[in-house]
């Protein structure tokens, strides 16, 4: 999550300027590697000065950060329901469309390690997904409390398959691995699940 959130209502000079920044910033990682890149070499690209820079983010890993969240944010545009609900079949939809995310952005190559770049996107998929199951959860009428740790143990889930398939290109949807968690959580999803592994277990 980027150090610097944009506010609810935002001036279209902050939105310009930021955009400008994250388009110098991906422009600048097709010719070089990010350990390779400035904070100068992003503020010259983009056409401002590095106070300006630093008026928008704490310094080019949290553009990075910002960068990744905002991708995948439209990614998930258009897939998932505008107000989406805790249930298997958004679940699904948000594990299909991070494996997606993850794999144009690995490769061929898999998450290593030993990147640094790699390992900062992961963590902000990662973090972004389970900040999103938590609204979800936050939003769904249930019949009993939804345990703290759901949402972070559903995101892992789906992260790990996530790397797992960049790993080997294996064109399987998540579903199978997610319907394993099902039994457990199965009491907490909304009602309107319409897959029959959400409701299998009921």
């Amino acid at each position: 999550m980027s150090l610097n959130p944009l506010p609810t209502k935002v001036d279209p000079r902050i939105k310009r300027t930021r955009k400008l920044l994250q388009q110098a910033f991906q422009e600048l990682m097709t010719d070089r590697g990010f350990q390779d890149i400035s904070v100068q070499d992003i503020a010259d690209r983009a056409g401002i000065n590095r106070a300006t820079f630093y008026a928008h983010f704490e310094d080019k890993y949290d553009l990075l950060r910002a960068s990744v969240s905002d991708a995948l944010e439209q990614q998930l545009r258009g897939v998932l329901p505008e107000h989406p609900l805790f249930t298997f079949e958004n679940i699904c939809l948000l594990g299909t469309t991070v494996s997606a995310f993850m794999g144009r952005f690995f490769g061929h190559c898999g998450m290593n390690s030993q990147n640094s770049e790699q390992m900062l996107v992961g963590m902000q998929v990662q973090q972004d997904v389970r900040d999103r199951l938590a609204e979800w959860i936050a939003r769904t009428p249930t019949a009993l409390p939804v345990p703290d740790e759901a949402a972070h143990a559903v995101a892992w889930v789906i992260f790990g398959t996530a790397i797992q398939q960049s790993r080997t290109k294996d064109k399987a949807a998540p579903d199978a691995a997610l319907a394993l968690l099902v039994t457990g959580i199965a009491p907490y999803l909304a009602e309107d699940a319409t897959s029959p592994h959400a409701r299998s277990p009921r």
